[in-house]
């Protein structure tokens, strides 16, 4: 092919390319910058949107706030409150569906009506007297205002949407704390039509979006990701019902609802980003389905001061629309720039051309002995020099080839031969020639390893790396006069092999100057093995013979010392269980016998103070029995008397009957008692011995109550596992007065308690947590405690399940 043919080509696809190029830049430029445009339209639709929404719940607050404040509304009471409530909500139609005044055990009054037999409280039947009351302690407003308002702030909060206990359809509440004299005594909450706010979002959509040539697809979710609005109704939450349109009750009668979540999607974009990673403002995340490949767009806010989040999905053809239309007309200018650019090429390439070829001519026939003319510009003499230099030239290339040829292929049968890996290092361009033999001496192929000294670098023990770069700065600046180490090479399987390396310099002979460093590399990792061994075993035989003899002396006087203790533990136990004996039972079961019987017939017959004395034997009496059981308990643990009998554990039941036996006592001394588990609790118990199981509570419940003077004691159960174990955790949580840290350690030791001036105050022997360690220990559980002196303390017990 003929030089100007090439030229005509090459510059032909040089002006394509850089004139393509060009357009191609422009064009990406134009996307982009169409695209970021298109989507801050969007961005500014959508937080115009966000920002009405936002307004609109502000003036329900503005509301709201006007009312708690209301004397109506503060006196707590419902004859006031509530007719002054059903009138304004008259006043506020069509705005408004209801008031509804939550209390704080969860039942709640509303403008929509009552159960008289209950003082107007909502109930599963208001013409029922003894229909249960409904119960908003599980909704999210009754959290946010009432059971996590421990600072009584006025605090106000927009719920999720949700179906009405009492008409069974969508809504929203808007609710805030009403706080009286420092404490909160109930909650304001207004029902807003959740069709009003689908109209809303219909005027917004008509408002902010009709500008655009797409439809508008918007979306509402709660941050958790469920629908309650979407373009498709078929996605928003439902009331479930069954075949006959009743409302399908959960296992508190409350109706459920059908919800469908964006996670159902399955589009991995949206699921992370509905996955704890929601972020503030207006945000964009790109995503692919199999129905619109060129990709989709979700463009989404969280509305302030609500768990609202209003969202748009948008395609990119439908984005960038108006671009395509632009992109199809640059095509025809595109043509028309081609040809243009192969004709100018043409031109070009024979004026280089032209020249090149008379020479090239000239030139082809000097190398074959003919003379002929030249233009005078072209001083024929050098040409003709020129040829014979670059025959010369050429003849000595290929004297020199084969002599290399032969060297290199004697060398490498000489490494061969020796079973050594050639290392050949050019300081110049800072690349190393590996020879075969190196290479698959670290179980690699020769094909694709490279020469670069990182390959050398990644494949050595860190900890010879510097080693090796001192060895070799040492040689090369002269420093020793030879290179020789071992060093550690990282095989392709993963383990190591022990290398002897060995080089020598080459230097310049001129300048003195080392341009290259060439070397071998043995395999000595059988050696290096054989003399770890032989090492490895001389050591440990001087280690174990020293460890032997310090274990025996050890073991001999921990023995000693532990028949010394053993002796004196066994000596304390006797002289107690001498003084407490199974005899106290006999007599003291006879006093509360006594006590009960006079107790019961005296009712109402004798003076008050003569039957609070008989009530103060009665239960000191049973606290010493029980304060006897417990000794007698933990020696029959010691001595391996008790055995656990395992049964079905049901922590509804359980929690009921610790509720009924410690709530007086909990009224008496004004501190609230909590009870917590989860709804699924009843699939989900665990297989234990209840008896123990309520013996271990009650200890702990009894101590958390006797401790607390103000405040609340909760006690609450839950599934976790424990190294790696199923089982349930039940943490009892006060806010008493707390353990000194210094004290934790000791907590579970017989006869120990917190402080001894509190042992003074109230009554107990000490025994009460080191049952509940043995209880718990017996079970192969855990028991933990945290505390902070002054606020309170944590005792944490995990029993694992042992279901046969």
């Amino acid at each position: 092919m003929k030089i100007k043919h090439k030229l005509s080509a090459l510059l032909s696809l040089l002006l394509l390319v850089s004139t393509t190029a060009v357009i191609v830049l422009a064009l990406s430029w134009a996307s982009e910058n169409f695209k970021q445009n298109a989507l801050n339209d969007i961005r500014s639709a959508l937080e115009l949107s966000s920002q009405q929404l936002k307004s609109e719940l502000s003036v329900v607050n503005q509301s709201l706030d006007i009312y708690i404040h209301s004397r109506e509304v503060q006196s707590g009471d419902p004859s006031i409150f509530l007719p002054y409530l059903q009138g304004e909500i008259k006043r506020q139609q069509p705005h408004f569906e209801k008031f509804i005044y939550g209390l704080p055990n969860g039942t709640f009054y509303n403008t929509a009506g009552g159960n008289p037999h209950l003082g107007m409280l909502r109930s599963f039947d208001d013409d029922n007297a003894k229909a249960p009351p409904y119960n908003i302690a599980q909704r999210d407003y009754w959290q946010a205002t009432i059971a996590q308002n421990s600072a009584a702030l006025p605090v106000t909060f927009v719920s999720q949407p949700m179906i009405s206990y009492t008409t069974g359809k969508r809504q929203v509440v808007v609710a805030s704390a009403i706080v009286a004299e420092g404490s909160v005594i109930g909650l304001l909450g207004v029902s807003l039509y959740w069709r009003d706010i689908e109209a809303s979002l219909e005027r917004l959509k008509a408002n902010y979006f009709s500008r655009f040539d797409w439809p508008a697809r918007l979306m509402l979710t709660d941050r958790e990701g469920n629908y309650w609005y979407h373009w498709n109704p078929e996605k928003v939450v439902q009331k479930l019902a069954d075949e006959n349109g009743q409302s399908v009750l959960d296992n508190s009668g409350q109706p459920m609802s059908l919800i469908s979540n964006i996670k159902d999607e399955h589009i991995s974009e949206l699921t992370e980003v509905y996955s704890g990673n929601l972020k503030s403002g207006v945000n964009v995340v790109r995503f692919r389905t199999q129905q619109d490949k060129p990709g989709l767009y979700f463009i989404y806010e969280i509305i302030p001061h609500s768990d609202y989040v209003l969202g748009l999905i948008v395609s990119r053809d439908e984005l960038l629309g108006p671009l395509t239309q632009l992109q199809q007309k640059y095509a025809w200018l595109l043509g028309i720039i081609v040809i243009c650019a192969w004709v100018a090429a043409i031109f070009i390439a024979h004026l280089i051309s032209a020249p090149l070829e008379r020479l090239t001519h000239a030139v082809n026939a000097l190398s074959k002995g003919k003379m002929l003319p030249i233009a005078s510009n072209h001083h024929l003499d050098e040409i003709r020099l020129l040829s014979q230099a670059f025959e010369n030239i050429r003849h000595k290339f290929i004297e020199r080839e084969s002599d290399l040829a032969t060297s290199e292929s004697r060398f490498e049968y000489a490494m061969q031969g020796a079973n050594d890996g050639l290392w050949d290092w050019n300081l110049a361009n800072d690349e190393v020639f590996y020879s075969p033999r190196w290479i698959t001496m670290l179980g690699y192929e020769p094909e694709g390893f490279g020469t670069s000294t990182s390959k050398f670098f990644q494949v050595i023990h860190r900890d010879d790396k510097k080693k090796v770069i001192h060895k070799a700065d040492a040689y090369l600046s002269g420093k020793i006069d030879k290179f020789r180490m071992t060093l550690r090479l990282k095989h392709k399987d993963g383990h190591y092999v022990d290398v002897l390396s060995r080089a020598f310099a080459v230097r310049d002979p001129s300048s003195g100057k080392t341009i290259r460093l060439v070397g071998t590399h043995v395999d000595i990792s059988e050696q290096v093995a054989f003399e770890a061994k032989i090492k490895g075993l001389n050591e440990d035989l001087e280690k174990r013979v020293v460890s032997r003899t310090e274990d025996l002396m050890l073991a001999k006087e921990a023995a000693l010392k532990a028949q010394a203790a053993a002796e004196e533990a066994n000596l304390a136990k006797s002289r107690f269980l001498a003084n407490m004996s199974h005899e106290l039972r006999t007599p003291l079961n006879s006093i509360n016998g006594f006590a009960d019987r006079l107790i019961t017939r005296l009712e109402g017959v004798i003076e008050p103070r003569h039957m609070d004395a008989l009530k103060t034997i009665a239960r000191n009496g049973r606290q010493l029995l029980h304060i006897i059981n417990d000794i007698l308990d933990t020696q029959g643990i010691d001595s391996g008397d008790i055995t656990l009998k395992y049964s079905l554990v049901l922590v509804p039941e359980l929690f009921d009957q610790l509720a009924r036996s410690y709530k007086d006592k909990a009224d008496e001394k004004g501190i609230a008692l909590h009870f917590k588990y989860p709804d699924d609790i009843d699939h989900r118990s665990i297989y234990a011995d209840p008896i123990r199981i309520r013996q271990i509570l009650d200890n702990l419940l009894n101590n958390a109550v006797k401790f607390t003077d103000q405040g609340s004691v909760s006690i609450s159960a839950l599934v976790a596992n424990h190294q790696h174990k199923p089982g349930m955790r039940f943490d009892i949580q006060d806010t008493g007065r707390g353990i000194e840290i210094p004290i934790l350690d000791s907590l579970f030791m017989p006869f120990t308690q917190a402080d001894n001036s509190v042992n003074r105050l109230i009554s107990g022997t000490g025994l009460g947590l080191t049952l509940v360690k043995l209880l718990t220990e017996m079970h192969n559980g855990a028991v933990t405690v945290q505390s902070e002196l002054g606020k309170g303390s944590t005792f944490s017990v995990w029993i694992p399940d042992q279901k046969p």
